[in-house]
């Protein structure tokens, strides 16, 4: 039974790379994320700002400027940000939903790969590493804070749940053989 469930001590490793993903993407595109009093700044900014533009903002800023005004509108430079949406794409690719339908199956070992390659490709384009509070950086660190947040209801933990079969609760440390029996004849697909 261990081969075909695999209870990780980080939960919902598809669900990581899907918000590291989308992550990945903005940072490539907007570039670090700005600090909870820049991004209040800017909130304030924003608020107090009339209807005339402001003539002050230069073309380079405006054009990758983030429209949520979360990140700091500096991308990397054009062949890391190219890299980092390659690797964004390729674990997508790993955790599709087309895998599942086509009965490939999908293992822990290239779901850390994806997210090793996502590292890999975050080192390449900031080698003096992201601000600490850059949520790819917290995911890719595993302490992202994801309380108060609609992600967070999508996780279950291992702890809290509980795999069924045949009307029968399957326990942990106990043979798939214990509940169907021993008959060589009897075939069960995973």
């Amino acid at each position: 039974m261990s081969s075909c469930v695999c209870f990780h001590p980080r939960p919902g490793r598809s669900l990581q790379i899907k918000r590291l993903v989308s992550s990945v993407e903005d940072l490539a595109k907007y570039g670090p994320q700005k600090s909870d009093a820049e991004q209040q700044a800017v909130l304030e900014e924003v608020e107090s700002l009339t209807l005339e533009k402001d003539a002050s903002v230069s073309e380079t800023e405006s054009e990758h400027a983030d429209p949520t005004g979360q990140r700091q509108g500096v991308p990397p430079a054009e062949r890391a940000a190219a890299t980092l949406r390659e690797c964004a794409v390729a674990a997508t690719n790993v955790i599709d939903k087309k895998k599942a339908e086509n009965r490939q199956q999908i293992t822990m070992e290239e779901m850390k790969e994806a997210i090793d390659n996502i590292r890999g490709a975050v080192m390449i384009a900031y080698p003096m590493e992201l601000p600490d509070y850059d949520p790819v950086r917290q995911n890719l660190e595993n302490r992202e804070d994801l309380s108060g947040k609609a992600t967070s209801l999508s996780i279950i933990d291992p702890k809290e749940s509980s795999l069924w079969w045949a009307n029968k609760e399957l326990l942990s440390g106990k043979l798939l053989s214990d509940y169907i029996g021993r008959n060589e004849k009897t075939k069960v697909i995973v």
